[in-house]
């Protein structure tokens, strides 16, 4: 039996005010279609403060989360922060500042290299 993944998505401002959350929401509900059951997706809007945002990310793992993606620049300070409090949670930044090749997952210095996921093609 497949293990079921948390994954939670967080961004500041809501889908109707950025495009740029609508790509990403789109995203997390094909995660969800593909991987049906086997994984459970969140989507956390509204990080518009860094209070906000830090709320939210322990919020995600309050619930339980094991990814947290952060959507936006202004996000990765307090994902850094977070993965640091929380270093059994894998933490991305996806920001339009980072090109895909160079996105790598936020770690804590307590992460070991082989516990990190393979990078995709």
């Amino acid at each position: 039996m497949t293990k079921e993944a948390i994954i939670f998505f967080v961004y500041q401002k809501s889908i109707e005010e950025s495009g740029w959350n609508q790509g990403h929401a789109l995203g997390a509900k094909y995660l969800k279609e593909a991987l049906g059951s086997r994984v459970t997706v969140q989507n956390y809007f509204h990080a518009d403060t860094p209070e906000q945002t830090a709320q939210l990310l322990d919020q995600a793992v309050a619930e339980g989360a094991q990814v947290i993606f952060t959507t936006t620049p202004r996000l990765s300070r307090e994902a850094f922060r977070a993965a640091v409090r929380h270093p059994r949670v894998r933490f991305f930044s996806c920001s339009v500042d980072v090109p895909y090749s160079a996105s790598v997952p936020i770690i804590s210095a307590s992460t070991r290299a082989s516990s990190l996921p393979a990078p995709l093609p």
